[in-house]
């Protein structure tokens, strides 16, 4: 039986250092948006968090892309 992989949606996370804790270590948030185009090019979104980073005053970490897919055999 062959599975099919049919693409849902994608979210975006920026990771950014949100400060320090008492002993020193940084402290993260992540600011995710969700509603993301399956089908949106790993350049293109890199681009746009990028860009979303740079109007933040906290330092970039890294940008998450999560795919949900569904799952069905055939």
């Amino acid at each position: 039986m062959a599975v099919v992989k049919t693409s849902q949606e994608s979210r975006i996370g920026i990771k950014v250092v949100n400060g320090v804790n008492a002993s020193g270590t940084n402290v993260f948030k992540t600011l995710s948006f969700s509603n993301v185009k399956a089908a949106a090019l790993d350049q293109d979104l890199y681009d746009v968090a990028a860009s979303i980073a740079a109007l933040q005053s906290k330092s970039l970490v890294e940008i998450v892309r999560t795919d949900q897919a569904n799952l069905s055999g055939e």
